[in-house]
């Protein structure tokens, strides 16, 4: 069975990540990778098939330089893991994508994990945060 043709079974809305958010699988980013989509459940990236037989840990890191942000020690795992068809019928760099599922989150990661999805994720072609922002109602001005 194809991954892509699989039901999908997430609890939350996935958003999808700006360019430039990284994934490293600890404890050497022996797997490094571009996000593709985060939610509060999980996240997808994809990276370039470097023969690593398995996952080196059960812990992953999600960075961005701009804003800047870092996110270490998450416990995840893995849900699928699977080769792109490549965008170039030339290329022969074999890149695969991953799928997984956050474990147990203390308070301080689903913290910073509800950061990272306000500020370093996409919904409509801005970032989320503003999205929110904008559907605020302004509030009247007070006399003074």
């Amino acid at each position: 069975m194809n991954p892509e043709s699989q039901p999908d079974r997430r609890q939350n809305v996935r958003y999808p990540a700006m360019d430039s958010a990284i994934v490293a699988l600890k404890p050497h980013a022996e797997i490094l990778g571009q996000m593709i989509d985060i939610s509060l459940n999980g996240l997808s990236f994809r990276y370039i098939d470097t023969d690593t037989v398995k996952s080196p840990s059960s812990q992953l890191i999600i960075l961005m330089p701009k804003p800047r942000f870092f996110l270490d020690g998450i416990p995840f795992r893995s849900v699928s893991d699977f080769e792109l068809k490549s965008e170039f019928s030339f290329s022969t760099i074999p890149v695969r994508r991953r799928c997984v599922a956050f474990d147990k989150l203390d308070s301080h990661q689903q913290t910073r994990l509800e950061d990272f999805i306000l500020f370093c994720s996409i919904m409509n072609q801005q970032p989320v945060w503003m999205k929110h922002y904008s559907q605020r109602p302004i509030p009247a001005p007070q006399p003074v």
